[in-house]
């Protein structure tokens, strides 16, 4: 001890170390002898002799109880027959287990004969040392045993369902607890990775389960059972999908619910194994929705199939989507009319019922004026046409009847039940009445027309094709006969239009190799009878036809879109020829035609032509009839003022064909007023009448600074009733005929001569 502290050393063996101090030899009295007893006097280990010893009773356990303490020494003797004194000790924490160091007494009688010091100070360290082992050795053996009541007790509360994390028994040093707690420590292990599994395997099913139930509330699918003859068990989302319980669904209620146009296709082979099918079930509100049934067999052990399961699937946006995008492909986006694809499936079965004697009419109507409303108010009020176009035809046809857009603005009607060719004609009238009543168009006004071809389905000698073709030619007919009217098909007309056909390829071809010639003919000074230009007119060199006039295929030209670049070519080959007669002051073109291109089409041609040929451009004169410019007053006033001020001549033309309303004069600043052929005193007309008139027009264009030219001067009476003035302009064949570009030089001098 030192400043009041005290120092502790001890000396720590293991068992199996300490049993062994006092090796075991045969006869030898004075060995160690170490034991475990139990609480009944049972051996648990002894030193000497163990493992035949071990579970017999212990020798004088009946003295050691009547001490009644729970450490001491005693005399007693041993299994052996030998006499020691006996230490024991009572452990803790153990069910009476005791621990006994016995040293036997000849040892101790071999002791005192040494002497008494050595004797004294052995014996006190062999009983300390003895002690300190027995300790050291009981608490050694009660440790395992504590470990294993502790895992006793983990074990009985995992089996209750309370699962904790014990704490782990500390490895033990005698190998008979050592393998007893490994073992139970791995039961424990091994049942708490069952539980916990268990307890998984639970969770999972719990959520498989839920999703299983929400998946069927969702309404999306439904999930059935049902048996191998179509008896169903289960329909989990049925009221879902149909409003209706799903047990309206059950047993065979559920083919109840099935279209009846589909009932047919619920069929299962015998041997099959899996379904897949579109079918419509009855909604409780009397709908139908299209479902997608899918199924599989499920086979029990033997093999036989007693269960089928599946899914059914609500596909009726799929279904409403195809059927919008086949609407779309078979109709017209703009009016909602069956388009070309659907009007000739129609037609064919037209063509059928007429096999059984249920005559039809094929009415194709084409809308007269339509593309100048296009050009002149521009495409929004064209569509807002086509469609109150479109309303007023609904209005003239029966429910049986089929009305279509096949073009633009060519429409078509299938008259169905027909008696005689008369309902066609009555219907045609009522279509060209009703559809060339005024339009009120967004604050627009809008006249036009419409002309119909008939066309009888009365048999199957026709395909839905040459029905189209022949009703076509038929409104070709009318439109030719002066448009607003109706006409039926012929048989020659197949013959005509046959002609058409290769007219349309031949000028698309002509057009391709310019071949083409411009005529002139002279424009003579009135009063000094001097060449003032040379009028100009396109003509068609036609291989088999020779030269054709503008005017026997300016429609088809039109028709074919050809004419703007007809009229391009005509002012680039105009320029080019007046620009090598020096004597020749100008030259006039009629440019009526170019108003449906528009001011910068036809500024950006003259353009082109001025600057390819150096041409002055007061040497050319650009002529726009009176017909034209009524129908396009915008239009014509834009030109003629986009042409003035490139320095171009502009002449009213056409003056006294038709109605020629003096405001034209006044709100067209032309350059020059020409008369028409019809004005001058010819046939059975007054003389006077016509002379008068001539005057009348040659005063008003002396007043307003406008030059007045006159066509037609075939005789000497014609030029008595015109003004000798020098600002009329004289031209026909009395001056001369058109004649090729050529020849107009020579002209030019004779004329000079001649003044």
């Amino acid at each position: 001890a030192r400043n009041g502290q005290q120092a502790l050393l001890s000396l720590v063996l293991p068992a199996k170390q300490l049993m062994s101090l006092a090796p075991e030899r045969p006869g030898a009295d004075d060995s160690l002898l170490v034991a475990v007893t139990d609480g009944t006097g049972r051996l648990i280990a002894r030193s000497r002799d163990g493992l035949r010893r071990t579970g017999h009773a212990v020798p004088d356990w009946d003295r050691l109880q009547a001490l009644g303490t729970p450490r001491g020494q005693f005399e007693a003797v041993t299994a052996e027959g030998q006499d020691a004194v006996m230490s024991f000790e009572t452990l803790a924490a153990t069910p009476g287990w005791v621990v006994v160091v016995g040293v036997p007494k000849a040892a101790i009688d071999q002791a005192w004969q040494r002497p008494l010091i050595q004797l004294a100070t052995g014996s006190a360290i062999g009983m300390l040392g003895a002690l300190l082992v027995a300790i050291w050795l009981a608490r050694t053996i009660a440790r395992p045993a504590r470990d294993l009541a502790r895992n006793a007790r983990s074990v009985h509360a995992a089996t209750d369902g309370a699962i904790t994390q014990p704490a782990l028994a500390r490895p033990s040093r005698i190998t008979e607890f050592e393998t007893l707690r490994h073992s139970l420590e791995d039961a424990h292990t091994a049942l708490r990775a069952r539980a916990e599994a268990e307890r998984r395997n639970a969770q999972a099913l719990a959520l498989n389960e839920l999703r299983y139930r929400t998946l069927a509330r969702t309404g999306a699918v439904v999930l059935w059972r049902a048996s191998p003859d179509g008896l169903l068990h289960s329909a989990d989302g049925w009221g879902l999908l149909t409003g209706e319980p799903d047990a309206v669904a059950l047993g065979f209620g559920w083919r109840q619910r099935l279209h009846p146009d589909d009932r047919h296709a619920m069929h299962v082979t015998p041997g099959e194994q899996q379904v897949d099918m579109e079918f419509r079930i009855a909604r409780q509100d009397g709908s139908w929705c299209w479902v997608r049934g899918r199924g599989t067999a499920v086979p029990a052990e033997d093999g036989v199939v007693r269960e089928w399961v599946g899914v059914l699937e609500d596909v009726s946006e799929r279904h409403a989507a195809q059927a919008r995008i086949a609407h779309m492909a078979l109709h017209d986006a703009l009016t909602g009319l069956p388009n070309r694809v659907e009007f000739r499936n129609r037609l064919e079965a037209a063509i059928r019922r007429a096999r059984r004697g249920d005559t039809s009419s094929v009415l194709y109507i084409d809308l007269d004026r339509f593309k100048r409303v296009n050009d002149t108010l521009g495409h929004p009020v064209g569509d807002a046409l086509l469609l109150a176009v479109t309303g007023r035809l609904r209005t003239l046809v029966r429910q049986d009847d089929s009305v279509a857009r096949l073009a633009g603005d060519e429409f078509a009607i299938i008259q169905s039940r027909l008696s005689s060719p008369r309902d066609a004609a009555e219907l045609a009238t009522r279509v060209v009445q009703t559809l060339s009543e005024p339009y009120d168009i967004t604050g627009h006004r809008v006249g036009i027309g419409a002309s119909v071809g008939i066309m009888l389905v009365t048999d199957d000698s026709c395909d839905a094709d040459r029905l189209l073709k022949y009703a076509d030619m038929a409104l070709y007919r009318a439109k030719q006969e002066g448009r607003g009217r109706h006409s039926f098909f012929e048989p020659e007309m197949d013959v005509r239009m046959q002609d058409r056909r290769r007219s349309e390829h031949e000028l698309r071809e002509a057009m391709d190799h310019e071949r083409f010639e411009l005529r002139y003919a002279p424009l003579v000074n009135a009063q000094r009878r001097t060449l003032s230009g040379v009028s100009t007119a396109l003509h068609w060199n036609h291989p088999r036809r020779g030269l054709v006039p503008d005017t026997e295929f300016k429609v088809l030209a039109d028709e074919l879109g050809l004419s703007g670049r007809l009229l391009e070519w005509t002012l680039t080959r105009v320029c080019t020829d007046l620009s090598t007669w020096p004597d020749c002051p100008k030259a006039a073109l009629d440019i009526s035609a170019a108003l449906r291109w528009g001011a910068p089409a036809l500024c950006a041609w003259v353009d082109a032509a001025l600057a390819a040929t150096h041409l002055a451009p007061q040497r050319l004169e650009l002529e726009i009839s009176v017909a034209a410019a009524v129908a396009a007053p915008d239009t014509a006033a834009r030109i003629v003022q986009c042409l003035q001020q490139r320095g171009v001549r502009v002449a009213l033309s056409q003056v006294g064909s038709g109605r020629s309303p003096l405001g034209q004069l006044r709100d067209l600043p032309f350059n020059k007023i020409k008369i028409a052929r019809a004005m001058l005193a010819c046939g059975d007309a007054p003389r006077q009448r016509s002379a008068a008139s001539v005057r009348a027009v040659a005063m008003l264009c002396e007043e307003l600074g406008m030059l007045m030219a006159a066509e037609g001067v075939e005789t000497d009476a014609h030029l008595a009733d015109l003004p000798h003035l020098a600002h009329v302009e004289l031209q026909g064949a009395l001056f001369g005929g058109y004649c090729a570009a050529a020849e107009i030089p020579a002209v030019c001098q004779a004329l000079a001569s001649a003044g």
